[in-house]
């Protein structure tokens, strides 16, 4: 079935409790669509800018920064570890500054802004069931008045906007160290996320014969599982270790289903074809492409295909 009508027959389903079962992982683009244009590479500009380094190892960052484009941030995120680092301070002692720097930032910046954006709360209002934001801001949270986030680890912290779950798999503001960025980091965090997974599979186990309506999800991988998800404002980098091992895992995990029963992956794109990475139209993972010739006109069209209109 075309990725579009599917995607509208599924937005018509509701499971025992009658929310959607649909969830939603938003990037850096839902930002911009909401008008934040505070980008992640001027951050880490502005930091480098103001860094206390030499000005050689300063030149060297800017100079990756304006290379890249902000591609690649796992090695540029590495790269600022290793030229801020010095002999009174390891890298590991300058990532948390790091992420110190980054979550200040970040409030001064996304966070002010939030509450004046209309765009968070329409997004809200769309009704998803989990909305997991690859964005460490909590615009979301803060436009819509919810409940802000809360849990000691990154798997588990979780907000509430509207109706829908908010989940922080890359980290949030509130708590510096749940910010997850960099090679090592992301090393460390696949160990918890096969963890996490495992506790999934004995779930499903245990509640076998059950309705699922009676289970909640207790980290974000549970609510990726269990459901259709939809990327949205999302560049789907394959620098993002993590989340490619929860779609692969993922996969495997409907593999012995039918077809027809499997719930399926979607990514918002647009713009030409030839302009979207290659690793994305061969449908990695089981991603189906929602395509449209423009972002205005994807974001027209998905909010179009979610409310039946």
């Amino acid at each position: 079935m075309e990725a579009w009508k599917l995607l509208g027959e599924l937005a018509k389903q509701r499971d025992a409790a009658g929310q959607r079962r649909l969830a939603v992982v938003v990037g850096s683009g839902l930002n911009v669509q909401a008008g934040v244009r505070d980008s992640w590479l001027a951050l880490l500009e502005r930091i480098a800018a103001e860094a206390q380094i030499e000005r050689a190892a300063k030149e060297r960052l800017m100079q990756m920064l304006s290379q890249t484009g902000g591609s690649g941030m796992t090695s540029i995120w590495e790269a600022f570890l290793c030229e801020l680092a010095n002999a009174d301070e390891a890298p590991h002692q300058v990532e948390h500054r790091l992420q110190r720097d980054v979550a200040q930032l970040l409030r001064e910046t996304h966070e002010r802004k939030a509450a004046e954006l209309e765009f968070f709360q329409a997004f809200v209002d769309l009704g998803f069931a989990d909305i997991l934001s690859l964005n460490f801001d909590r615009s979301l949270l803060i436009a819509t008045g919810g409940e802000d986030v809360s849990g000691d680890g990154t798997l588990s912290r979780c907000g509430r906007a509207g109706g829908s779950r908010v989940w922080y798999p890359h980290g949030d503001t509130k708590l510096c160290r749940s910010i997850r960025l960099g090679v090592r980091s992301y090393g460390v965090y696949i160990k918890e996320l096969e963890s996490a997974y495992r506790g999934y599979r004995q779930m499903r186990r245990d509640s076998k014969g059950r309705p699922s309506a009676t289970f909640s999800a207790r980290n974000w991988i549970e609510a990726a599982m269990r459901q259709p998800l939809l990327f949205v404002g999302c560049g789907l980098s394959t620098d993002e270790w993590p989340l490619w091992w929860m779609l692969h895992q993922r996969a495997r995990d409907q593999a012995r289903r039918p077809l027809r029963l499997r719930d399926p992956c979607f990514v918002l794109c647009a713009g030409s074809l030839d302009r979207i990475s290659p690793h994305l139209r061969s449908g990695p993972a089981g991603l189906r492409l929602l395509h449209a010739a423009s972002h205005r006109e994807s974001w027209q069209q998905l909010a179009a295909t979610l409310t039946g209109g």
